[in-house]
């Protein structure tokens, strides 16, 4: 006599889950501080670079370009911008860890820098006397005081992308 055996269905057992791993959380304006960092210019355009860095206790993310207000004794000032990539230099995820050194310290590990692009020729130039700038995708903004020492705008700027610190300019080739 002949047997026939009976065939069951077989599945691969499905592999273990590969953790992704986790980024840390976008910085939120209450965690950033910043300082002028640089300006230079000729025939009416000024360019400014901007030092971030990250005062909180936990690490943080930032990509993309920051929104900008100006203002000058606390009442805001007229100003449109544009965000403007060049020079090989666009947006690049920057990690800012905590406990990082303070601003104009000389010791830059750890923070971001972007780009301004602005023109100061003109009639009705606005001398502002501080900056707001708002984290991208976020809501909040931190200030930047940069005095009333010749500081004058015309009311529209380029902002380039935020980079690690020592990234191009993306305004100068």
């Amino acid at each position: 006599a002949i047997r026939t055996l009976g065939t069951t269905g077989t599945t691969a057992p499905t592999p273990p889950a590969v953790p992704t791993p986790s980024r840390p959380p976008e910085c939120t304006a209450s965690q950033l501080e910043g300082s002028l960092d640089s300006d230079q210019g000729a025939a009416g355009t000024i360019y400014t670079g901007w030092e971030v860095r990250n005062k909180s206790s936990s690490t943080c993310t930032l990509d993309g370009y920051f929104g900008v207000q100006m203002s000058s004794g606390g009442t805001q000032l007229a100003l449109t911008y544009t965000a403007v990539s060049g020079n090989g230099v666009s947006p690049t995820l920057v990690t800012l860890p905590p406990g990082t050194a303070a601003l104009n310290s000389g010791n830059d590990q750890g923070h971001a820098i972007f780009y301004m692009r602005s023109n100061d020729t003109c009639d009705g130039a606005k001398e502002p006397d501080a900056f707001e700038f708002t984290p991208p995708h976020l809501s909040g903004s931190f200030t930047v005081s940069v005095g009333t020492d010749g500081f004058f705008v015309c009311g529209h700027v380029d902002i380039g992308p935020i980079s690690p610190r020592g990234a191009a300019n993306p305004f100068i080739a």
